[in-house]
């Protein structure tokens, strides 16, 4: 894929964040801001306010209702709704976009769809005794649910039609086996079959399409789309491919272990590690021990890389054809490989690779004698006691990313250092031509969305 049409694809995201520079919000003079929250397109800031013996949230300048108790946490949603939870004596409430929900003993935190439309939490109206099987519940959009034992979170399909949780069903008790309970996958409010254990449902992240595991001791079993396929004593998570077209998950028992995918095995290893999917869907890779305790490898599609004594898992460019990871060399240090082009092994530690638009380049956050430097191919940045992802530009040829050094905050951008920052709290984003910056920072009782003019 050209770096032109790379460009079109990643300047429509680039394009709903806001390239205005603005203060959104100023912390009133004696009060303590928590949780602090930017949503992504740069308009709106949220934080958690503690003041007076009260608690409020504050949306950019505008107060919300005061309360004894706010929880940790506050969350955005896709579409730009906050989601937070408040604790009232003995009753909590979820607040979706300003509007309380009902009391109940427990709250967790709101779920929201990946359309930001639709919301869910699990609720409890606290329990009787060891035997309830009534205490606790889904709520979806406002609406209680169905009541049981117990009730874990909420996950959301790919095409924010469904919500599935798992659930905890009360049996009472008999002569021969006390109170107990069993658990079962809630999928669409309908409950699918019951077993001793059940995990969370995996959902594709595009489409409609679902897997979960099922336990009967001592085996697990993997349900795709409602149908049985691998049973083994160890079982790893399904994880799709980004399309939502294909999907892979570990399983085998100690010593013997392979990668299930679209339901066809590989070849038996001594262990796999999770599956990484390219971003069309077409390459599963992971990471694969080698016999003997001889070290490890990336195997990708029906090709693998040169045994190291340790592997980080792969990523992949955006159009899929390109692969990075970071391996241990010969002399202890950790080296990060483009294909098959080998960087400098100099590192204690690497973070979360990040590969140029046109897949020619790396960047990553490399740690060199215990302090952070942004590595851009082979060359280094200063020193730092923190820096986070770094960030490509849509030429592939500039990078951004956030540091703090002797205790204050900046972005770079361009290899040009902005101004010392209290806390930096978004990942810089580069407009679609590549001209400017943005990102979210507070500097004394400002909260502010910063933009850069990227110098050339």
């Amino acid at each position: 894929m050209s770096f032109l049409i790379l460009a079109l694809l990643l300047a429509p995201q680039a394009e709903k964040v806001s390239f205005d520079e603005k203060v959104l919000a100023t912390i009133p003079e004696g009060v303590i801001a928590k949780d602090v929250t930017f949503f992504k397109d740069g308009r709106q800031v949220a934080y958690r306010a503690i003041a007076n013996g009260k608690m409020y949230v504050c949306v950019n300048s505008t107060k919300g209702p005061d309360y004894p108790v706010i929880s940790d946490g506050l969350k955005w949603s896709n579409s730009g709704k906050l989601a937070y939870r408040v604790v009232n004596g003995t009753s909590s409430f979820a607040v979706v976009g300003g509007q309380p929900g009902a009391s109940f003993q427990s709250v967790g935190m709101p779920v929201f769809s990946p359309d930001g439309n639709k919301f869910a939490y699990e609720c409890n109206r606290g329990g009787t005794n060891k035997s309830d099987s009534t205490a606790w519940a889904m709520n979806v959009n406002g609406q209680k649910q169905a009541d049981w034992a117990s009730c874990g979170q909420a996950f959301w399909s790919g095409d924010s039609a469904t919500v599935g949780y798992y659930v905890r069903i009360g049996k009472p008790g008999t002569p021969n086996r006390p109170f107990h309970t069993e658990d079962a996958l809630v999928l669409g409010g309908k409950m699918l079959g019951e077993f001793e254990h059940v995990s969370n449902p995996f959902f594709a992240p595009k489409g409609s399409r679902w897997a979960y595991r099922t336990n009967t001791p001592p085996t697990w079993t993997m349900m795709v789309d409602g149908k049985a396929q691998e049973t083994a004593t160890d079982m790893g998570d399904a994880i799709w491919s980004p399309d939502g077209q294909h999907v892979a998950y570990r399983c085998g028992s100690r010593g013997k272990v392979v990668m299930v995918i679209d339901g066809k095995k590989t070849q038996e290893y001594p262990d796999v590690g999770d599956p990484v999917w390219s971003p069309n869907g077409k390459i599963c890779a992971f990471i694969a021990k080698a016999d003997a305790n001889a070290g490890e490898y990336i195997v990708y599609g029906d090709q693998k890389t040169d045994v190291f004594s340790r592997c980080y898992p792969p990523v992949f460019s955006a159009d899929s054809a390109h692969m990075a990871y970071a391996a241990r060399s010969e002399n202890g240090k950790y080296m990060v490989i483009l294909d098959e082009k080998r960087g400098p092994a100099e590192f204690e530690a690497v973070g979360s690779i990040q590969i140029s638009p046109d897949g020619q380049h790396v960047a990553f956050a490399g740690q060199w004698n215990f302090r952070w430097t942004c590595v851009i191919d082979s060359g280094r940045s200063s020193m730092n006691d923190i820096l986070q992802n770094p960030v490509w530009g849509p030429d592939s040829k500039k990078v951004a990313y956030a540091a703090q050094n002797l205790g204050k905050w900046f972005v770079e951008v361009n290899y040009r250092r902005g101004d010392d920052l209290d806390e930096v709290f978004t990942p810089p984003v580069f407009s679609s031509d590549g001209k400017r910056c943005a990102y979210g920072a507070r500097k004394g009782n400002e909260l502010k969305w910063h933009v850069v003019q990227v110098a050339d």
